[in-house]
């Protein structure tokens, strides 16, 4: 592959819209590992394919989608769709449980 054809750290947030940090933190965490690393300036280097997983971990941490079960998207663990269910049903749990501890101050 010649350096045409990845893109950096920075342009990958940009496509995104998640922060560089958050890009580092998920390559530290297997989820969005980077393409390639410069050996002497240690730079990130990303494909383009890589667009998309970045802009789908973006979509499941904005529903609030922990860490682990994106792996389990990612990483092909699990049917996305019972992650998604799951998660919906644990998000179903807590409202309701907050709307009766609201309910109980008033």
């Amino acid at each position: 592959m010649q350096l045409d054809d990845f893109m950096t750290i920075g342009q990958l947030a940009k496509i995104s819209g998640l922060s560089m940090d958050a890009i580092r933190r998920y390559g530290d965490d297997g989820l969005l590992p980077p393409a390639s690393v410069d050996p002497s300036t240690r730079y990130r280097r990303y494909l383009s394919a890589q667009g998309s997983t970045a802009k789908l971990i973006r979509l499941l941490r904005d529903a609030a989608l922990p860490l682990r079960a994106i792996r389990r998207i990612l990483h092909r663990e699990d049917d996305p769709l019972t992650v998604l269910y799951e998660h919906r049903d644990r998000l179903v749990e807590k409202y309701d449980l907050l709307r009766k501890r609201i309910e109980r101050m008033r």
